[in-house]
């Protein structure tokens, strides 16, 4: 069964195009989500149940603007917002069963991109590749969070 809200999104009259550009036009003829709605969905698919704070810290945004994504994602029923049990002002984010399809044929999307960027490498390649990646991702995180939770440029 299709997720609500996963897959193709119509733009223009008979015109389906791809919202999230840094995803190269994934879920093409699908219903699919604008980035941010997808990457609040796919943090929250793989930490689980996440405070707001935290998950707006993860993604790199204010909760400000991880709200307005929330909201949407709610609305079409993907995510839920539930209040925190042990602080009234704090939120509990989680995926409805909605939203954990969504995650998952996402999620699927991902490893079959994977899967077919690494099919032409040799095994040495893969391992090349892999290294390569895990130490762009490190210097990534290092150079987005200086140690006292406040996020810094990239750049």
């Amino acid at each position: 069964m299709k997720a609500q809200g996963c897959g193709q999104q119509k733009v223009g009259q008979g015109d389906t195009r791809d919202h999230c550009h840094a995803h190269g036009g994934h879920h093409q003829g699908r219903r699919y989500q604008p980035c941010p709605e997808v990457h609040t969905i796919e943090m929250v698919g793989h930490s689980g149940a996440i405070k707001m704070k935290e998950l707006a810290e993860k993604i790199g945004i204010t909760t400000g603007t991880l709200s307005v994504a929330v909201d949407r994602l709610e609305k079409k029923h993907l995510l839920k917002r539930t209040p925190y049990h042990t602080d009234r002002r704090a939120f509990l984010i989680e995926l409805t069963p909605e939203g954990e399809a969504c995650f998952k044929e996402h999620h699927e999307f991902h490893l079959k991109m994977t899967r077919k960027i690494v099919s032409g490498l040799t095994a040495s390649e893969q391992k090349t590749f892999a290294d390569v990646i895990e130490k762009i991702l490190k210097k990534t995180e290092q150079s987005r969070c200086n140690g006292s939770g406040q996020h810094t440029n990239i750049a």
